[in-house]
């Protein structure tokens, strides 16, 4: 027999494996809808936090069926059953994409873009619409800064292999 966990109860245990794996860094673990929605500011990587937070995730869509289905997992020894998606969301402050924008324009001698901040962070404006081999150059410079870590290999914790498939 499956424990089976909720939104609420995937969203602490999410929170507190990510506090303990990125101690430098402030996560915001939100439930809304059944689903437990993750952000934070620069810090590691969307891939580093998804492969955390990710295993979390017991509840699955395939489009090909347009079927949602549940996955019992093994966790602490125990087989249990999380009941939602975890949706990771990484966000960028001004500076970070500043100093991204900067390396590599100077690095690959590209445009550099200015950098902007709203109401919903910091982003990259390309008012000319360059391009960068087949990508607009805005697109390129968010993905050198998707490439980039903010965690220090030595700040962290290994990451753990937090939840097995049963």
């Amino acid at each position: 027999m499956s424990n089976v966990r909720s939104a609420k109860e995937t969203a602490a245990e999410v929170r507190k494996v990510l506090k303990a794996t990125f101690p430098k860094t402030k996560f915001k673990v939100t439930t809304r809808r059944g689903a437990v929605y993750v952000e934070w500011t620069d810090g590691p990587t969307w891939q580093q936090v998804q492969r955390i937070a990710g295993s979390f995730s017991g509840k699955h869509f395939e489009a090909m069926n347009d079927c949602e289905y549940y996955r019992e997992m093994q966790y602490k020894g125990e087989n249990v059953l999380f009941l939602t998606y975890v949706l990771p969301q990484r966000n960028y402050s001004k500076k970070f994409l500043e100093n991204i924008v900067k390396t590599y324009s100077k690095r690959y001698r590209v445009p550099a873009l200015e950098v902007k901040e709203n109401s919903c962070g910091a982003y990259i404006e390309n008012p000319n619409l360059i391009r960068y081999g087949n990508d607009w150059l805005e697109h390129w410079y968010i993905q050198k800064a998707n490439e980039t870590s903010m965690e220090e290999e030595s700040d962290r914790a290994e990451l753990p292999e937090v939840v097995r498939e049963y």
